[in-house]
């Protein structure tokens, strides 16, 4: 279970930056918190089947006209992730290994402890959340206040994991394709998600896992045409930090910074995402 939480008070220029390339805002601020619930179910050797449930509450503020401050406010089921996964690499770590020794006893010869494992994943984002009618805000995205996209949205997973003796590095992609226009006829740009990073015990319970996230998304598009305060490209520094609660229980912390965007208009967005997640397995 994971539980997300993003204030947008800062508009973002059009073109490629860093935290500093911002613009006026004309009075707006929005937040969304997000809470995910993940359900991962081995079915077969080396198949699983993942499904991914959310709750999101959007809040956006219009503070254009001072004297008429307004707030909308959206809550409801977000989407609903299904996807299929497939493990073509799992290679565990390999086990001590007894050798002989030159004078003919027995000792045991420490084997390089590292393991691979690779997997893809398909799937479809179900449309479980409710999209909402289009909006013109300025800077603010037509989709900020829906919790769904509105249409039936492909999936493609990719991941790689390899571990080393004292730690173990990992990538994660994920791509979504839209399913055409919902009934607003507005269609949610696409979207892919890259992350690489690794991950370091401190002790007996805590580790650290830092990576770095880039995320690309499309311009959203209204009848066909490409809309306003949507499209760009995210480069990210997330460090995260793992407490083992109980035997295969974590819980992790994270922030997502931002510290590059290049964006195809002005847009409405965050300096920093924070997200708490607790995860267990039996």
């Amino acid at each position: 279970m994971w539980q997300s939480y993003e204030s947008r008070t800062k508009v973002f220029a059009e073109g490629s930056g860093g935290p500093s390339h911002t613009t006026s805002n004309p009075g707006f601020e929005a937040s969304t918190t997000r809470t995910e619930l993940g359900f991962s179910f081995a079915f077969a050797d080396h198949w699983t089947l993942d499904l991914g449930l959310s709750y999101v509450d959007i809040r956006l503020e219009n503070s254009t006209n001072p004297q008429d401050v307004t707030t909308e406010r959206v809550s409801g089921f977000g989407d609903t992730a299904l996807i299929v996964r497939r493990v073509i690499v799992d290679v565990e770590p390999a086990p001590e290994d007894e050798s002989t020794s030159s004078s003919g006893g027995n000792k045991v010869a420490e084997a390089p402890r590292s393991g691979t494992r690779m997997a893809f994943g398909l799937g479809v984002s179900l449309p479980t959340g409710e999209p909402e009618r289009p909006i013109a805000a300025g800077p603010v995205a037509n989709s900020t206040l829906q919790t769904g996209t509105g249409t039936f949205d492909p999936l493609l997973t990719a991941s790689l994991m390899h571990d080393f003796s004292s730690w173990s590095a990992f990538s994660h992609a994920i791509l979504r394709i839209p399913g055409g226009e919902n009934r607003y006829d507005y269609r949610t740009g696409a979207a892919l998600q890259v992350s690489v990073g690794g991950s370091r015990a401190l002790g007996d319970r805590w580790s650290i896992s830092p990576r770095i996230t880039y995320l690309w998304r499309a311009s959203d598009r209204i009848d066909g045409e490409a809309a306003f305060a949507s499209g760009g490209e995210w480069l990210s520094v997330v460090p995260a930090l793992e407490l083992e609660l109980f035997e295969r229980s974590h819980l992790e912390i994270l922030a997502e910074i931002p510290l590059w965007r290049d964006l195809r208009t002005d847009q409405l967005d965050s300096t920093m995402r924070f997200a708490a997640g607790f995860t267990t397995r039996w």
